[in-house]
Formats: structure tokens, sequence, C-alpha cells
């Protein structure tokens, strides 16, 4: 461990930064916002469905009995989540060294160990956050959850509610009518999904907003489209990181458009991923059942029962290589509850 010597602490005494700047930015919270947040205090999480088809009772001669209900009996999806282990090194931080020295009584050398403790802390939730939003579109977009271990979380979509346009389909063609697909969606997630309010979220990729928002017909209809943030569902209007671009009356439902372009990087910051598909729709209904459960993570008897909690941080020191660490842990899944509540459709080649 490398010792600090008094030259060097005396900027903590001369000198004040009265201004930062990071490009470091908070994971954006839209694709969760699909999400309700569970959280449990189980190794696994559950989901139950059942299915059942919308009959009309038939009339029967009096004195006699009709035909007796029946019911699927319910299905339930059990999921082990994925977990999550991030450590960072405390003795490795610019105030460890200070606070040492200059002791835990010093209010500046204890303040910017907390300021630096925090902000280290903040960001690597950070990288967990981000993940629970990759898994959020990955449900939405697939109904897939692929994991780094190269396993895959399936929820069981139908064919039918993911649709890849052709030719003169396509939102790229001379003459398309890109709302056509919106009628799609809304007899989907009506008649299959069971969808009862008539409202749905769109949400549109890079690639197809630019499209849509281009589009002759599109424009043309741009007086029909109006626009309201108090329609919005708060969870949905709170969110951060999506583009609400109003709302329109298609056949016999009402559509809320939004464009979405957030990414993540990798480790060097060289490649940039779109959370969502560039060219790519998405439409839920205006209630989505989702969830993103999170459960207990792995430890030791020593640390007593399991607590309902997103993240565990813990403290560890290792004597022998005179290291401190802090350790943040997190076992989350984004999971489909209404599975036929979910639209997609890739509307560019």
């Amino acid at each position: 461990m490398s010792e600090v010597s008094v030259t060097n602490l005396l900027p903590l005494f001369t000198n004040e930064i009265v201004a930062k700047f990071s490009d470091h930015t908070k994971p954006k919270s839209y694709g969760r916002s699909m999400f309700k947040e569970v959280v449990t205090a189980t190794k696994l999480s559950s989901i139950m469905s059942q299915r059942g088809i919308n009959t009309v009772a038939s009339d029967v001669p009096r004195g006699t009995r009709g035909d007796f209900m029946t019911w699927d009996k319910s299905s339930q999806i059990q999921t082990l989540p994925p977990y999550y282990d991030v450590p960072f090194s405390l003795s490795e931080m610019d105030s460890y060294d200070y606070l040492r020295v200059a002791g835990v009584k010093s209010k500046i050398a204890f303040g910017a160990f907390i300021d630096e403790y925090s902000q280290k802390l903040e960001s690597t939730m950070d990288t967990i956050e981000r993940r629970y939003e990759i898994q959020c579109w990955q449900a939405l977009d697939t109904g897939i959850v692929t994991l780094a271990s190269g396993q895959n979380i399936s929820f069981g979509r139908k064919a039918e509610s993911k649709v890849t346009l052709t030719g003169a389909d396509l939102w790229s063609a001379n003459g398309v009518d890109p709302w056509a697909i919106f009628k799609t969606a809304g007899i989907f997630l009506t008649e299959t999904g069971k969808c009862t309010d008539g409202v749905f979220n769109v949400t549109m990729g890079r690639d197809a907003f630019e499209y849509y928002s281009t589009n002759p017909k599109v424009v043309d209809r741009a007086k029909q489209v109006q626009w309201g943030l108090e329609t919005l569902k708060p969870v949905t209007r709170d969110s951060i990181g999506k583009l609400y671009h109003g709302y329109a009356s298609i056949g016999q439902w009402r559509f809320n458009f939004f464009s979405y372009a957030d990414f993540y990087e990798n480790s060097d910051g060289s490649v940039k991923t779109p959370y969502m598909n560039p060219k790519k729709i998405i439409v839920t209904p205006e209630n989505p059942s989702n969830v993103l459960t999170y459960t207990a993570v792995p430890g030791l008897i020593s640390m007593g029962a399991p607590k309902a909690q997103k993240y565990t941080v813990l403290n560890k020191v290792d004597m022998m290589n005179e290291t401190e660490i802090t350790v943040v842990k997190s076992a989350g899944i984004a999971q489909l509850v209404a599975v036929d509540q979910v639209f997609t459709a890739q509307v560019l080649a």
C-alpha cells in the first residue's frame, strides 16, 4: 500500500475543489418502468399464469343442467435469477490514504473519503442497474433474457407477437402507412392478450422513429396527434430516457407514441450498444403486468437470515494483502407475467 507524505496532504488544507465534472451518467429507467419491482427474501422467483377462453353461456331447457365450467390448470414458471457480484477497492481510493494519515477526526479527510466512497458505490450499483435495463428490453423484444453464462431464460412468447415486416410493408418503402402495424398490434393485444382498456404505448427505436417521423402520411396526419402529459400513467410519465410524441386514435384504440435511443458502453467505451433494437417498435398496454424481481443473494449462516432487498453491500478486509474492498451483490430477473400482452415488430430491414 502506498504511503502519503505531508506534501501530498497539503492540498487538503490549501486548496478547495469548487466544481466537478464526470461523464458518468445514471442509467435510464424507461425500460424498467414497464416492470413492477418486487423484492423477496427467497432464492427462487416464480410467476403463475392461467390461460383461458372467453366463452359464452348456452341456454338450456328448464329442469336440465348445462355444461360444467372448466378451466385450464395454472402453470408456474420457477426461475433462479442471475447473480451479480461487483467489488471495488477502498484501499486504492485517494481519499483512503489521506484518511489513514490525517485520521478519522479530520473532518476534511473524512468528508473527502465519504464523498469518494459514495460516488464509487453509486457507480458500482449503476453497472448492475444497466444490466437490469438490458434484461427488460430483451424480454420486451424477444421474450428471452440472455445471461453472460450463455444460458437463456425464455418466457415462451407466441410467434404472432413478434412480426418482421417485408417488402412494401417496410417503413422505408414508398407509400407505406406506418399506422397499419399499430392496428395489427391492437388486434393481437386485444384478442390474444386479452387487454381490455384499449390504450397502448408504442415505443420506437432510433431508426424506426426517424422513418416514422418523416413519413408523408404521418406528417399529413399531424393534426390528429394530440398532446397531454396528464394522460400518461405516472410511472411512464416520470421514467427517464424516452421522448414523448403525443397520442392518436387508430382504429378502436388509442396509442401513446414514444421513442427510445439510449445506449450502454463496453468496458473501454469503444462500443456503444442501444438498449432497444433501433429497427423495431414495441407495443404494450398502458399498465403492463411485468415484474422485475429481486431475490436473496448467496450468503453464509453467520450472516443471518436472507433479507428482502435489491442490493446487499458488504465490506471485507484482507489482512494478508492489506486491502479493503466493498462488494455490491444483487440477484434479479425481468419477468413477463402476461406473456401475450407484448407486441414487437421489426419495421426496417
